[in-house]
């Protein structure tokens, strides 16, 4: 009997649904005989006594034959759910050390499956992305250790980038907009020419990283003949030993960001905010568009260089808390 129950449930699990055929008619089976044996040794029991009995008994089996249906198709679909997921996985597994086209056409359709079947933390590390194009998909928690983005577009007003670490990428010429990123994580990038347009990364993590001008001018806003930062929040956030060498940053919110071992030199600003933004050992040599109207909002300028002896002035005069060590 265990034998005959273990490989009616094998064959449900697998889809073979002449199971439940052959199961409901071996119950009705059954219940006919049940019907006869009572009829032929229960005496002095009408007729209708042993009908109405019988249809008792017979809603009973059918109802218990539906809930097993019901409770063995829900374990097989979530069974073929994982499969399916587990699939998906191994080919990006086996595509990792493919560096061609093609594997990055493969990798870009099983990320768009895992994500409909509505997994996170995707495990992207090493993957071949050059040239790809991500667009209106949630890569929440995904991992891109040492992945390969460059020249990606990640855009669309749907793009989750929570949680996503982007480690020891190779970023040159990516392109990003209309994304949301909170507490996503830049580490150990060497970056030229990146375009980050309408996008929110509050509470980023940026360290020992390298944002640069190069000549070479594949697209962007507008051509990204250098680091572009657009109308993008970083507010809370926090940058640490990282360069921004002669980038440009227009509408950016740094609004309550700590900047440690900063460079910016060369870069240009054009309304940008820098409230209650705390900078320590930061470099603005050779900048433009640094007012003091912006600095006067920020919250420490510790060791910072490259103000101009005008503006420092000013703001010694005013404000002389600004440069003391922050606590």
């Amino acid at each position: 009997m265990v034998n005959v129950k273990q490989k009616f449930k094998t064959k449900l699990m697998r889809g073979d649904h002449t199971s439940y055929i052959v199961l409901f008619k071996f119950c009705s089976a059954l219940v006919l005989v049940f019907l006869a044996l009572i009829f032929i040794f229960r005496k002095g029991t009408t007729l209708g006594g042993i009908i109405e009995g019988g249809i008792i008994e017979s809603v009973g089996v059918l109802f218990d034959i539906f809930i097993l249906g019901v409770v063995f198709h829900y374990f097989k679909k979530k069974g073929e759910k994982q499969q399916e997921i587990e699939r998906y996985k191994e080919e990006i597994d086996d595509f990792r050390d493919w560096n061609e086209k093609e594997a990055m056409f493969r990798n870009v359709g099983n990320i768009k499956r895992l994500v409909k079947l509505g997994v996170k933390n995707l495990p992207l590390y090493f993957c071949y992305l050059k040239d790809a194009k991500l667009e209106n998909i949630s890569l929440e928690g995904a991992n891109f250790n040492g992945a390969n983005l460059e020249n990606v577009t990640i855009d669309g007003v749907k793009t989750n980038l929570d949680k996503v670490i982007f480690q020891g990428c190779k970023f040159n010429h990516i392109f990003i907009r209309d994304a949301k990123g909170h507490e996503i994580k830049f580490s150990g990038l060497r970056v030229k020419n990146p375009t980050f347009f309408d996008s929110d990364f509050s509470n980023a993590k940026i360290s020992d990283c390298k944002f640069l001008k190069d000549k070479e001018v594949l697209r962007g806003w507008p051509n990204a003949e250098c680091p572009y930062f657009i109308n993008t929040i970083f507010s809370e956030a926090e940058i640490t030993d990282s360069i921004f060498k002669e980038a440009y940053f227009k509408y950016t919110n740094f609004e309550d960001t700590e900047f440690h071992r900063v460079s910016f030199e060369g870069s240009s600003f054009d309304k940008v905010d820098f409230k209650n933004a705390i900078f320590n050992e930061v470099d603005f040599t050779n900048t433009k568009g640094l007012w003091i109207d912006q600095l006067r909002e920020a919250k420490i300028l510790y060791k910072v260089k490259g103000l101009g002896l005008e503006i420092e002035n000013v703001l010694k005069e005013e404000k002389p808390e600004l440069f003391e060590k922050p606590s």
